[in-house]
């Protein structure tokens, strides 16, 4: 029997019912490959099944299936847990990154694009229903909402200028594998930007662009074509493969295009070949060399955009 549920705390959505991480070498300690994402608080859960442990639940989220902590969440009724899923009214995360306080004692980190409930004050103005975790019931704290940059009543509009601003208050934040170390990795990121402005994309890179209302496949262009097509885009425009995606910005002033990624790393050539860890937020152009040491546009399999 499907039970209902919603993260109280930001949390970890594991591949298996294991809290401890798997890496492919001794000294990592960023690239859990256990890890499926994170969730922020508030989001809403559909329960399907426990660990035997009962230290897990395995859950259905908007985006992934996976196992959650159970410390992570509470349980509620569904007609609660329909308000998380879709209120009538709530506040938007615009902020990178938003700690509030959750009318419990506890500092809650949010991320870009995270939805709270909100409801009317006795004054009148709106308040936060924040989720707290009573012994896994949930209970709902009412917190006053302060919407200024970093909280918005509501998403913000869908605008070319919005995708560079949200997209910018990223820049140099840490890579986060899976969400890891409180922060995104390249699908995440784009993620975030679009869904502060109401829109839902699948949560890995390859599905990304494919999802979007207009898909240029760039199998078997050349170079120049695949340049051609990408000057033609909107800035917002994503170019995913099967492992990475990045959102386009426009052209500099030598018409070179420029993009905005989360990369995890990049490769130098010559006598000093090899792979080195950049783990940040970054701007680059569309044309740095890729592991093979060819222009990256020329390893881009789509460009989607909404437009």
């Amino acid at each position: 029997e499907t039970r209902y549920g919603v993260v109280t705390r930001r949390a970890n959505l594991r591949l298996l019912p294991e809290a401890a991480g798997w890496f492919e070498s001794a000294g990592d300690v960023h690239y859990d490959t256990l890890q499926a994402t994170a969730l922020d608080p508030a989001e809403p859960v559909a329960v399907l099944g426990d660990s035997y442990d009962k230290k897990f639940a395995f859950v259905r989220t908007r985006f992934y299936d996976g196992w959650l902590a159970k410390e992570d969440f509470a349980e509620t009724d569904r007609a609660t847990w329909e308000n998380f899923v879709h209120p009538a009214d709530f506040a938007v995360v615009t902020a990178n990154k938003k700690t509030m306080e959750n009318g419990a004692g506890e500092s809650l980190l949010f991320q870009m694009g995270a939805k709270i409930p909100l409801a009317a004050g006795a004054d009148g103005d709106k308040v936060l229903l924040m989720p707290v975790s009573d012994n896994g019931t949930l209970q709902i704290k009412r917190r006053p909402a302060a919407f200024d940059a970093t909280l918005h009543e509501g998403f913000l509009p869908c605008t070319e200028n919005n995708f560079v601003r949200q997209g910018f208050r990223f820049l140099g934040d840490e890579y986060g594998w899976g969400g890891l170390d409180d922060s995104v990795d390249c699908s995440s990121f784009v993620g975030d930007v679009y869904r502060s402005m109401g829109i839902e994309l699948p949560r890995d890179a390859d599905q990304q662009a494919k999802s979007m209302a207009n898909v240029i496949d760039l199998s078997g262009m050349g170079e120049a074509d695949r340049l051609a097509a990408l000057e033609s885009c909107v800035p917002g425009t994503l170019l995913a493969n099967n492992t990475h995606v990045m959102m386009y910005l426009g052209q500099d002033d030598a018409g070179t295009p420029i993009v905005l990624q989360s990369m995890s790393s990049w490769f130098s050539f010559g006598s000093d070949y090899g792979k080195h860890y950049l783990r940040k937020v970054i701007a680059s152009t569309a044309t740095f060399l890729n592991f093979s040491g060819v222009p990256y546009i020329d390893g881009v399999h789509y460009l989607g955009s909404l437009r």
